[in-house]
């Protein structure tokens, strides 16, 4: 007897929060890792971690360019604002929709 397959056409919806506001990143920190839904010590899964830097504020002159003594022993705090992790798969998945839509915005870009 073949065998058959069954599928199933399901719809997704995204709920919206109005009251849910965007985390600013403007730092990634994507690290190999082992899934916690997996076989332990297989890395599989690719933890993302999203951070906010703020500007470093030197007590300069206005106008001034910061030296490297003036930067020396200076650490710029980074405060996680979302953490992740993704199977490889997804995440290449993610990366093909990331490219399809930064297509686009190039595409716009160019057309204004």
């Amino acid at each position: 007897m073949p065998e058959t397959e069954t599928l199933h056409n399901l719809r997704a919806k995204w709920v919206v929060d109005p009251t849910s506001q965007p985390s600013v990143a403007n730092v990634l920190l994507p690290q190999y890792g082992t899934p916690p839904f997996s076989a332990p010590n297989v890395p599989d899964a690719i933890y993302l971690t999203f951070g906010h830097m703020n500007p470093v504020l030197f007590d300069l002159e206005p106008g001034t360019v910061p030296t490297q003594e003036d930067v020396d022993g200076t650490v710029i705090p980074v405060v996680p604002v979302a953490q992740l992790v993704v199977t490889v798969d997804r995440l290449r998945d993610f990366v093909g929709q990331l490219q399809q839509v930064l297509g686009q915005f190039d595409e716009n870009a160019q057309g204004e």
